[in-house]
């Protein structure tokens, strides 16, 4: 499938529950921590954040993401879920 958008890269859900969907990043070290990937989730009822991200070493959260910090790193990606349904 081609991307919307030939500027984003396309990160399909790596897990995918009810409505809750978790991309993993690629994580290039913006956030100047020792990390991995970043987990991102969007959960529609979960809470006021609809929208969280977190930068990962192995299992364990090493840094949490403002919600700028969020919107301009999903900005970056076309996400994608299972079915192929896009998220902003």
């Amino acid at each position: 499938m081609a991307n919307a958008d030939a500027t984003l890269q396309t990160v399909w859900a790596c897990d995918h529950k009810g409505e809750v969907r978790t991309w993993a990043l690629p994580y290039d070290g913006r956030y100047e921590v020792a990390g991995d990937q970043i987990d991102v989730t969007y959960d529609p009822v979960g809470g006021a954040q609809t929208w969280t991200a977190a930068v990962m070493r192995g299992s364990r959260v090493v840094y949490r993401l403002t919600a700028a910090e969020v919107r301009a790193l999903v900005g970056c990606y076309e996400l994608r879920d299972c079915r192929g349904k896009r998220y902003l």
